[in-house]
């Protein structure tokens, strides 16, 4: 198994999903998956952006950058 080790702030990698022999592993690009669930499913009109992320504590950094990309959310 295959592990891509990422910061909260770094874009999702595009990863390879392999697939049976002889068929070469076909690309999964994960940061325009998870836009198309979050679009799909409207989770910003389920999700309380007012509130702390969930565990574990992010560093102060990553809290600012949350709070950033999501002040437009919070009004």
């Amino acid at each position: 198994m295959d592990v891509w080790p990422i910061h909260l702030q770094d874009q999702l990698p595009i990863i390879p999903v392999p697939l049976r022999s002889p068929d070469a592993d076909v690309p999964l690009d994960l940061g325009a998956a998870m836009t198309a669930i979050y679009d799909e499913a409207a989770y910003d009109l389920t999700i309380d952006y007012r509130e702390m992320p969930p565990p574990p504590k992010p560093s102060e950094a990553d809290l600012q950058w949350v709070d950033d990309l999501l002040s437009e959310m919070r009004e």
